[in-house]
């Protein structure tokens, strides 16, 4: 629920999982896992799955900490794209 909440208020479209992962589109047009690669974070990119591509990412859902250090990275990724 953490993550889902607050990915919401970033510029993705988040499908909501059963399952201990969290699908997203992003809707902005930046390298996102090469930034979060720099910072330490790996994501899947989900370009490969039929039907999708390269905007498609895919979360885990990891402990509150973890989620929490991946929100706020989000957060100055996008803040840093906004300001150029």
């Amino acid at each position: 629920k953490y993550l889902t909440e607050n990915l919401a208020h970033l510029p993705f479209k988040v499908y909501h999982s059963q399952a201990n992962f969290i699908l997203l589109k992003l809707l902005v047009n930046i390298d996102l896992a090469q930034a979060l690669y720099d910072r330490g974070i790996l994501i899947r990119k989900c370009s490969n799955f039929i039907g999708l591509d390269a905007s498609y990412f895919r979360i885990a859902v990891k402990s509150h900490a973890d989620n929490a250090l991946l929100i706020h990275t989000l957060q100055e990724i996008f803040k840093e794209v906004q300001h150029g």
